[in-house]
């Protein structure tokens, strides 16, 4: 289980330190069977895209938790603080150390 906490960012999006901050959002892409969700994960600090995810569902699992399990075996050493996820106006967020 993933650990929800506070909103702990409130929208300072400057970062000085690699996985200090990680943003992320939820796109929509229409195809012919219907909808494809697409879910990246963003560094703040050098706003490259660390983790994503591409999911016939919106299910948390498949989008969000998916682009985080692929940033953090990405970026294996990063103890990242802060990670917010916002889909519409529902928001995740998850801190962790190595989660």
């Amino acid at each position: 289980m993933y650990t929800v906490a506070g909103n702990h960012l409130n929208r300072d999006f400057y970062a000085v330190r690699l996985a200090e901050k990680w943003v992320s959002d939820l796109t929509y892409i229409r195809i012919e069977e219907g909808w494809l969700y697409l879910t990246t994960i963003l560094d703040l600090a050098d706003r490259k895209v660390v983790g994503w995810a591409l999911s016939y569902t919106m299910k948390a699992v498949d989008t969000s938790v998916g682009a985080w399990k692929m940033a953090i075996r990405n970026k294996p050493s990063a103890k990242v603080y802060c990670f917010i996820l916002i889909e519409g106006y529902n928001m995740l967020v998850l801190n962790s150390g190595n989660s």
